[in-house]
């Protein structure tokens, strides 16, 4: 398991509002990972004292209009926010919005300095964040027809 530090979950909530774990469990690994690339979206920039950089907000954009253009640079800002964290090599973003729900599904593709890469999605409405599901993308074991030149590197 990859060493990216340890800290206690802030998204334990069974009702999809983000809030600290009551068990002060300790996270690891990927986990470490999305739970800070979540509260770097979700935090408001320029309310972190120490970095006035850190931040997206994106509970301020939840109503905004979500034409594809719209999408489109959400997702661009978002992954810009997302390599910000000294971590990460690179972010992908996709933000679909799902009009009969009223939510953004957000799947996130990082890739960490130590080559490996994952993806997570997200759902958001205007209450609530919940983390849907995580995949890791690669290494994998790799197979006869691999076209992956360098584990460094993205397709």
């Amino acid at each position: 398991m990859p060493n990216y530090g340890t800290d206690v979950s802030t998204y334990v909530s069974t009702d999809g509002v983000p809030d600290l774990d009551p068990m002060f469990t300790v996270i690891l690994g990927e986990q470490i990972l999305i739970e800070s690339a979540l509260r770097r979206i979700e935090t408001v920039a320029g309310t972190l004292l120490e970095d006035t950089t850190y931040g997206f907000g994106l509970a301020l954009r939840i109503n905004a209009p979500a034409s594809e253009d719209d999408l489109e640079r959400l997702a661009s800002e978002m992954s810009t926010q997302l390599e910000q964290d000294e971590r990460i090599a690179s972010a992908s973003v996709d933000v679909t919005f799902v009009f009969e729900t009223r939510t953004l599904a957000i799947k996130v593709e990082l890739e960490p300095l130590d080559g490996r890469a994952f993806s997570f999605v997200v759902s958001v409405d205007a209450l609530t964040m919940q983390i849907l599901g995580f995949e890791e993308l690669w290494p994998k074991s790799p197979s006869p027809t691999s076209s992956r030149a360098s584990p460094n590197k993205r397709p």
